[in-house]
């Protein structure tokens, strides 16, 4: 009786051990790198400083119910933004709001630099690109923060 319960407290160690063991590796191996040294943060509205749109126009589209709008992003700080979200505000030539569209500039802005983009809004089969007037705003940028 006492060797059944000395062979059980041994084949149970040992599997424990065994537990404890591959427990270990798999921490090891699964869990985050502490070395990763960036994070990102969600910045809103002001808050997204030295980003800036400047040399905004409006082109017609395709089709009489669509309007391009391009312009340029400016970013005179040292930030590198991931993404940057513009809202655009489009308005006829009395100016009365007509159309409001957003774009999500994926490429990024790096610090210190400028890129060009262009997005199509649905507007009014009325609105005229060559009257109309348009306000394009940062809502949001992804900024890479070192840690």
């Amino acid at each position: 009786m006492f060797q059944k319960l000395l062979h059980g407290f041994i084949f149970g160690l040992g599997f424990s051990v065994a537990v404890l063991i591959v427990t270990g590796f798999t921490y090891n191996f699964i869990t985050p790198d502490d070395s990763y040294e960036s994070s990102r943060v969600w910045l809103e509205g002001p808050s997204v400083l030295g980003v800036a749109i400047n040399n905004t126009k409006l082109v017609q589209g395709v089709s009489e119910t669509e309007v391009i709008v391009s312009g340029l992003i400016q970013n005179s700080s040292n930030a590198n933004y991931e993404s940057v979200s513009l809202e655009v505000e489009l308005f006829d030539q009395t100016p009365i709001f007509v159309a409001e569209c957003d774009y999500i500039v994926q490429s990024g802005v790096a610090a210190n630099s400028e890129n060009y983009f262009s997005t199509s809004c649905k507007v009014p089969s009325t609105f005229e690109p060559s009257r109309g007037s348009s306000n394009v705003k940062v809502v949001r940028g992804v900024q890479l923060v070192d840690m």
